[in-house]
């Protein structure tokens, strides 16, 4: 694959006017808008990939293990480029499906946060924009001081495979992302990539999150979006995989999720409620999603570690109301800040499962089952990789996924 030219544009002098509206029909009607229109929706729909394996071979022979982990805009990018490279579960993935990844962001010290992993770890890399962000992010991020060079964010997919054919699914929108205090043009946006794998078939592997400011029947819609893209792709076998925001809410509405919210507590109570049906997430109100997945003959308990969360919320986080209103909805922290909870859970944290696989066609590989022969690495059964850290602690606020496949036909 020969070099593409990077993303560029010229849209930093109009951030802070179109920052100023608070509706996306507000900033469609603007003048500022209608001006700049092409290079606008340029910008959101832009996408770039590159070659920087410099030839290495993948560091699995024998079976290809591939990684999906929100890495939080790549914040903490040089220490995940750490753990990717060391790890001994993580150093061994030769395809990454990664979400959440910054573009010109100041919070991100303005880096193209696939193109410097895909530099530090040798791969090819294919990465989507999702949103051109018009203010620096919701709260916590919102303190740095960088100002906003590009303000893309999208998802990625890294790979020491070979891509014959990568592209861009637009996920129907869910909500206006210019009201609220994290200002965006947009959409939620997957990737795919068609891999070249050595002895067996090509892969048709997708990176996708979904939104977090949603219903789970947007949920599910925004998946069955995904699914008939990627099956017009006959023959080849299917992994999507990413951060699916699976927290069972109806975050669009909030009478809606007050609904639910007291709905749950009187039949399963506030254990259950925030304990196990957060790590369950497939049981509960997003069970429609996974339903729609075994009618389309899509494996999910075989290529994930059921039962266990990617994203936790601990007792001392209670004072990041931001993070909690958005993994748990707007009605969690005056429940979370109570001590009865805590009590309830049995725990100093809370944990939901919102990262997942799915995939069809596929031979998913159990620990130690084959052996990789250059390596000597045995295959790992699907897990959460916890407790990822570099020096400044945790890497993201999401724990990646592993899932080991056998290449034979």
């Amino acid at each position: 694959m020969n070099s593409l030219q990077q993303i560029q544009h010229e849209l930093g002098p109009l951030f802070s006017g179109l920052a100023q509206h608070h509706s996306k029909k507000s900033v469609l009607d603007s003048d500022v808008y209608r001006r700049h229109h092409p290079a606008i929706e340029r910008a959101v729909t832009s996408t770039e990939q590159d070659d920087l394996s410099r030839s290495q071979p993948p560091r699995l022979r024998d079976f290809v293990r591939v990684v999906a982990w929100n890495i939080e805009r790549g914040m903490q990018a040089d220490g995940i480029a750490q753990a990717l490279n060391e790890h001994p579960v993580l150093r061994y993935a030769d395809v990454l499906l990664l979400t959440e990844t910054d573009l010109g962001m100041g919070r991100s010290q303005n880096r193209n946060v696939a193109r410097f992993l895909a530099d530090a770890l040798s791969m090819r890399y294919f990465y989507a924009t999702s949103y051109l962000n018009l203010s620096p992010g919701p709260e916590g991020e919102s303190d740095c001081k960088i100002d906003n060079t590009l303000a893309l964010q999208g998802n990625a997919i890294l790979s020491r495979h070979p891509f014959s054919d990568t592209w861009r699914i637009e996920l129907p929108a869910t909500g206006d992302k210019m009201r609220g205090h994290e200002k965006r043009l947009g959409t939620q946006t997957a990737l795919g990539a068609l891999l070249e794998l050595p002895g067996a078939a090509p892969l048709v592997s997708v990176c996708t999150h979904l939104d977090a400011h949603s219903s789970p029947a947007q949920r599910r819609a925004q998946l069955a979006t995904i699914l008939d893209n990627v099956e017009t792709r006959a023959g080849a076998p299917i992994l999507v995989g990413g951060d699916w925001n699976t927290n069972g809410w109806d975050a669009n509405h909030l009478l809606r999720l007050a609904a639910m919210l007291v709905r749950r507590l009187l039949r399963d109570g506030i254990g259950r409620t925030f304990g196990y049906y957060y790590a369950n997430t497939h049981e509960g109100e997003d069970r429609i999603l996974f339903q729609m997945l075994t009618a389309r003959g899509y494996d999910v308990a075989g290529l994930n570690e059921m039962g266990v969360g990617t994203q936790y919320m601990f007792r001392h986080q209670l004072k990041d109301m931001a993070k909690i209103t958005s993994m748990f909805g707007p009605l969690a922290p005056p429940i979370l800040a109570w001590e009865h909870p805590w009590r309830e859970i049995g725990n100093d944290h809370t944990e939901c499962k919102l990262d997942w696989f799915t995939g069809r066609g596929l031979a998913p590989l159990r620990a130690g089952q084959v052996i990789d022969g250059p390596s000597g690495m045995p295959s790992v059964s699907p897990h959460v990789v916890r407790d990822v850290t570099g020096n400044a602690g945790r890497l993201s606020d999401h724990d990646p996924i592993a899932l080991d496949l056998n290449l034979q036909r």
